[in-house]
């Protein structure tokens, strides 16, 4: 290693940066006080091999060394997602000209983040070596039985040790509320729909290339005091007339209760549906149910803060039952992340399906 580099990427800022690097360098000094030791900001020299500590904002300034050996890259899934899509770029020259070993390593985020990415193979195809630790190799090593067992019943345990792609754990809707809408869910999740009762559906639109659509069906049922989810769909990069036809075809199972709430947005779907559901397309769509008119347009813009706060209502006063199985659905509530009921989409994850939820729950309204 005499004259190579070893590069390290941790933390969000220089001070952060220059910190690792004063705890190794106290390492070496505790454990080999006699070893040559020449230490700058975020740099350190052992024995002839250059040490620097990167921050993750300046990932760009990786570019242009030479004789590099190692990279290690901590906490990526966690990087902002320019810095996340600049890191293949940055990296993946070292390879090349360096024939460096590079390590990256994280506990696991978004679902939609970089480390799911690598796993399903759409960046760094065939360039790392995959490890999975969850806490189970760990087990009477750095964790103990009791401990595992205190954490389990955390929000977080499932992301933290379980290898678990959640994201950050929101502040919209509380663990303790999700978890009895999940037990209502499954309690209830073997019931055949009542086509008879309310049944409404929300649809989020998709909007470009790679965004997603989602539609969620809840049922209004008066006997148990309660509203079902009973289906959650989501598309990925499909057409508007795709989803109006799986619409139309659930209007063919349920013609006299089931309404559809579409953000208003989605004009593209909006005026598919209606061609298809043989309703009038009009400039401006009144807000009303009626037997002829199953195709609400919503104005998501101006009704979306009421719209969350709303849909909290509900979930916290245990009236909404969610099955397990609508994962994308429960991860949405997870990691709802607001201000003011304004959602953050930034910090919180799968927010197409819980669009399409508050829509759903949009005219829901149970006696005091």
């Amino acid at each position: 290693m005499e004259g190579k580099q070893v590069h390290i990427i941790s933390g969000t800022g220089m001070n952060f940066a220059n910190d690792l690097k004063v705890r190794l360098e106290k390492l070496f000094e505790r454990k080999y006080p006699d070893l040559f030791l020449n230490s700058k900001f975020t740099e350190l020299i052992l024995n002839k091999t250059r040490i620097k500590v990167f921050p993750t904002k300046q990932i760009k300034d990786l570019r242009g060394h030479v004789d590099v050996s190692y990279i290690f890259i901590d906490e990526a899934d966690y990087y902002d997602k320019a810095e996340q899509d600049e890191l293949p770029f940055v990296i993946k020259r070292y390879e090349e000209k360096c024939d460096a070993t590079i390590i990256m390593v994280s506990t696991p985020n978004r679902p939609d983040g970089l480390f799911a990415a690598i796993e399903a193979g759409e960046v760094f195809r065939n360039f790392f070596h995959k490890v999975f630790l969850g806490y189970q190799v760990g087990l009477n090593k750095i964790y103990d039985t009791e401990f595992i067992e205190r954490e389990r019943h955390e929000p977080e345990f499932e992301r933290e040790y379980n290898l678990k792609y959640l994201g950050k754990i929101g502040n919209v809707f509380s663990d303790l509320d999700i978890t009895t809408a999940i037990n209502l869910g499954e309690e209830y999740k073997d019931l055949e729909i009542n086509p008879n009762n309310l049944l409404l559906a929300g649809v989020d639109p998709a909007f470009g290339s790679t965004s997603k659509a989602a539609l969620t069906m809840v049922e209004f049922n008066k006997e148990l005091d309660l509203v079902r989810v009973v289906l959650n769909e989501e598309w990925n990069q499909t057409t508007p007339s795709t989803i109006a036809l799986y619409m139309h075809q659930l209007h063919a199972q349920y013609p006299h209760n089931l309404w559809f709430y579409i953000d208003g947005s989605g004009r593209s779907l909006i005026n598919e549906a209606k061609v298809m559901f043989n309703e009038v397309i009009k400039k401006d769509d009144k807000d009303y149910r009626t037997a002829s008119s199953k195709i609400i347009p919503i104005n998501f813009t101006t009704e979306h803060k009421k719209l969350l706060e709303h849909c909290h209502y509900l979930i916290a006063k245990g009236r909404v039952a969610i099955p397990k199985s609508y994962s994308n659905l429960i991860t949405s509530l997870r990691t709802a992340w607001a201000e003011e009921w304004n959602l953050n989409k930034d910090e919180s994850v799968a927010n197409d399906h819980l669009d399409s939820l508050r829509l759903a729950l949009r005219e829901i309204k149970f006696a005091e």
